[in-house]
């Protein structure tokens, strides 16, 4: 086995590079060749630290041309509470995700590589986990499979986890659609689904593993990969290309309290580290209008307001222009504060 580590990464801020560098250092402690692929610009200092760099300016975002079957929630915490930022299930940076890793496998192949492991970048490993990891690629030949994949069986329907798989490389090639394009995703999708409803990049490979048969894979799921990655954060940012455009990298939406009906949440949550100005006009039923003025500075920061139930909608403006409206009718943010 010649094995090639696929590592994907969107650099936008600088802790994002921290956490690749970091990343990088210990993927080379255990004598990785890396390939590092991206649609932005890689730094010379981290080109020189791994074997392959792969940068495509063209950044391939999904249309919003898709019928939702289902929603995306994104989890995070803020100080003394919980947030649940719900949107319609659009990866627009999905596209080049899957663009992207096909582009590297198939260079790998051509550089000799018989197997790939694909990683992101952020992941928070304790030193039991990542030894962990390190095993994976022999338990896979051992058991005589064609890959390893992290399953989420909980979720409905079941996916798999792009946070890490492996694979050998001709099967992979031969047996997962080959993704040049949005038609080729739309492609599969109707053929698969018989309908245009969207599938996340999570769904679509886990498809693809069920055409195979799942019998050729090992198959980690929720249980077992808790037991085997203990203190393991898989994800630890969010990038703003998972937001939907409209937001420009910066949400500014209504949230219902999970404990009281008294009121709503108006919160502004910064995914860009570009300080945002909001200006957002209440819209409540009796005909008043309030406007709200959020400073929200660098990634991660947020503000917000509690505002009386009996508002309508919201309309949000940047640099004096109406970037969207929203309805309370539309909320299924949650916000929990403790």
């Amino acid at each position: 086995m010649k094995l090639l580590t696929i590592l994907d990464c969107y650099i936008h801020n600088d802790t994002i590079l921290n956490k690749l560098d970091s990343f990088i250092d210990k993927l080379k402690s255990k004598n990785s060749d890396i390939l590092l692929i991206s649609n932005t610009t890689i730094p010379i200092e981290i080109q020189q630290k791994v074997d392959y760099c792969l940068y495509d300016s063209n950044n391939h975002f999904f249309s919003s041309d898709w019928e939702f079957s289902e929603l995306f929630v994104i989890k995070f915490s803020i100080s003394g509470g919980n947030i649940q930022d719900v949107f319609p299930k659009l990866q627009p940076h999905g596209l080049s995700v899957m663009i992207n890793i096909f582009n590297a496998i198939t260079i790998g192949k051509s550089l000799g590589y018989t197997h790939f492991e694909k990683l992101e970048y952020d992941p928070l490993f304790s030193d039991e986990s990542f030894n962990n990891l390190s095993l994976l690629p022999s338990r896979c030949l051992d058991e005589n499979k064609k890959g390893l994949y992290l399953l989420n069986k909980i979720t409905n329907p079941p996916d798999v986890s792009f946070h890490y798989f492996f694979s050998e490389i001709d099967y992979f090639l031969s047996n997962v659609k080959n993704i040049k394009s949005e038609n080729d995703y739309r492609d599969f999708t109707n053929q698969t689904n018989g309908n245009n409803f969207f599938i996340n990049v999570e769904r679509f490979l886990y498809q693809n593993l069920v055409i195979s048969g799942l019998k050729n894979f090992v198959l980690i799921d929720e249980e077992e990969r808790d037991l085997k990655f203990p203190n393991t954060y898989w994800n630890s940012e969010v990038s703003p290309n998972n937001i939907p455009k409209k937001y420009n990298s910066c949400t500014s939406r209504l949230y219902w309290p999970m404990d009281t009906n008294e009121h709503v949440v108006l919160l502004s949550m910064n995914y860009d580290n570009k300080h945002k100005e909001r200006i957002i006009k209440c819209h409540f039923d009796d005909g008043f209008i309030y406007t709200s003025t959020h400073h929200i500075t660098s990634k991660g920061s947020y503000t917000y307001d509690s505002i009386t139930p009996n508002i309508q909608f919201i309309e949000v403006f940047e640099n004096g222009e109406l970037l969207y409206t929203e309805h309370i009718s539309e909320v299924n943010n949650l916000i929990e504060v403790s």
